[in-house]
């Protein structure tokens, strides 16, 4: 699986994703979350609603990149 840049596509469907999130323009953290793609007015939000989708100058919690998850492990203890 590759990085997917935000600016350069979103996601199609509503789920869970693997997200590279740039926290307040000081730091960055990898987090998964629900991208919801019918709340367009932000191109996606989370239940953090100042983390979001978009490209933006704004940079308070800004997802910068995407990925989907792996799938689960076929066997569990």
């Amino acid at each position: 699986m590759d990085w997917v840049k935000v600016e350069d596509k979103l996601p199609d469907i509503d789920d869970d994703y693997l997200t590279y999130v740039m926290d307040n323009g000081l730091s960055y953290r990898m987090e998964v979350q629900r991208f919801y793609l019918k709340l367009r007015v932000l191109k996606g939000i989370y239940a953090d609603s100042s983390t979001h989708w978009e490209k933006t100058t704004w940079d308070d919690n800004l997802v910068t990149h995407w990925m989907p998850l792996p799938d689960a492990p076929e066997e569990t203890i």
